[in-house]
C-alpha cells in the first residue's frame, strides 16, 4: 500500500540502501579448503589469505596474489573476475593454488563473521574455512597484485628515451611496500607506495659502484630520475609503466615470470645457427617430452645423470642483438636434484 502525505498524495519510496557488510572488512586466513569433500593440505608457511575492503577484494593463494571485485549480500557472496599474477611455484603450492581459485569462482553463500567466515557453494558445501588475522598483526592493504620482478624495457627523461642495455639486468622487485632492484650497474632498495594509480618512491639506498660502459651509467642516472619523480603507475596484464605528474618521465616495464622447468639427465646434440652445440633438455610439465633448450639458466650448474626441477626466471629482452634471444633465463631455485639410475 503506497504511503501518502496528509494531502492524500502518494509519496516517492525511500530507495533501499545496499547492505553494508563492513563489519567483514579486513584480512581473513585461509585455515581449510575443501575439494570433492576432501580436505586440501595447505602447504607449509603457504600464507593463504583473503582481503576484503566492501566490493574490492584481493589477496594471496599462497603462491600468487589476486585481485578483484566481490558482492557480500545478506549471506549470498559472488566473486568477479579475479587478475593473478602469474609466478610459478613448487608443485603443492600451485596444486593448491588452483583448488582455491576454483573454489572462489564456485561460491554463492558466506556466513559467520568476526571470528570466524565460511564459504560455501549452492549445495550448501563448505569449501573455504576462513579466520582473522589478529589486529596486532594486520598490515594495510598494498597494490598486492603488482608483487614479483618487472624488467626495465626503456626509459624517457624529457623526450630522450634510452634502451635498457642488454647485457645489463635492469629490474624493480616489488614486495608489499618494500621494493629493490638493479639499475643494470647498481643495486637499489627502500619504500614504496602504490595505491589506485599513485606511487611515490621513498629514501632508496643505492650502491656507488663505478660501470665502464656509459651507455649502462646514462642508463641507471635516467632510471633514477624516474624512479625519484614518480608519481603515477598504469599496470595492465604484463606491461607496467611508472611516470612523473606530468608524463615527461617514465619507465616502461614488463613483469618477470617465474616458469618451472624440468631439465634431464643427458644433453643432446642441437644446430645453433651455423653449427652445432649440446643442448639442455627441458620440458615445462613432467607429463610433456623433452625438447631442446637453446639458450642458457644463468646460475644453473648443469651436472649429467640427475633429473632436476627448477624454478627459472623468464625476462623479456626489449631489444636483443640480431643474433640473440629475445628471452634471458635466471635460476631462482633448485627445487629437486634426483639421482637416474
Amino acid at each position: 500500500m503506497p504511503i501518502t502525505d496528509d494531502g492524500g498524495a502518494a509519496m516517492p519510496e525511500a530507495e533501499a540502501e545496499a547492505p553494508m557488510i563492513s563489519f567483514l572488512n579486513g584480512r581473513w586466513d585461509v585455515s581449510e579448503l575443501t575439494v570433492g569433500g576432501e580436505s586440501v593440505s595447505l602447504p607449509e608457511n603457504a600464507g593463504a589469505f583473503l582481503l576484503i575492503n566492501d566490493d574490492q577484494v584481493s589477496g594471496s593463494t599462497g603462491c600468487n596474489s589476486f585481485t578483484g571485485s566481490a558482492t557480500f549480500n545478506q549471506g549470498s557472496v559472488t566473486f568477479g573476475p579475479l587478475a593473478t599474477t602469474r609466478k610459478a611455484c613448487p608443485e603443492a603450492a600451485m596444486t593448491f593454488e588452483s583448488a582455491l581459485l576454483n573454489a572462489l569462482g564456485s561460491v554463492t553463500t558466506y556466513a559467520g563473521g568476526r571470528t570466524s567466515l565460511s564459504l560455501s557453494n549452492d549445495d550448501g558445501t563448505t569449501l573455504i574455512e576462513l579466520t582473522p588475522q589478529a589486529a596486532a598483526d594486520a598490515v594495510a592493504p598494498q597494490a598486492s597484485f603488482l608483487d614479483g620482478k618487472w624488467s626495465f624495457n626503456e626509459v624517457s627523461v624529457d623526450g630522450e628515451t634510452l634502451q635498457a642495455p642488454y647485457a645489463a639486468s635492469a629490474y624493480l622487485a616489488i614486495d608489499g611496500d618494500q621494493v629493490s632492484g638493479s639499475t643494470g650497474c647498481n643495486s637499489f632498495s627502500g619504500t614504496a607506495t602504490f595505491d589506485a594509480g599513485a606511487v611515490t618512491f621513498d629514501s632508496l639506498a643505492i650502491t656507488e659502484r663505478a660501470c665502464t660502459d656509459s651507455n649502462v651509467m646514462a642508463f641507471e642516472a635516467a632510471l633514477l630520475d624516474v624512479l625519484n619523480s614518480a608519481a603515477a603507475y598504469d599496470a595492465g596484464g604484463s606491461d607496467l609503466v611508472i611516470s612523473n605528474e606530468d608524463g615527461s618521465k617514465s619507465a616502461d616495464l614488463t613483469f618477470v615470470e617465474v616458469k618451472t622447468f624440468f631439465v634431464g639427465p643427458e644433453q643432446a646434440e642441437c644446430s645453433a645457427g651455423a653449427g652445432l652445440r649440446q643442448c639442455l633438455m627441458v620440458k615445462e610439465n613432467p607429463d610433456d617430452d623433452y625438447t631442446f633448450f637453446y639458450d642458457n639458466i644463468d646460475g644453473f650448474e648443469w651436472e649429467e645423470g640427475y633429473d632436476y626441477e627448477l624454478l627459472v626466471e623468464v625476462f623479456n629482452v626489449a631489444n636483443p642483438p640480431a643474433d640473440a634471444s629475445s628471452l634471458r633465463y635466471e635460476l631462482v631455485e633448485v627445487v629437486s636434484k634426483t639421482t637416474v639410475q
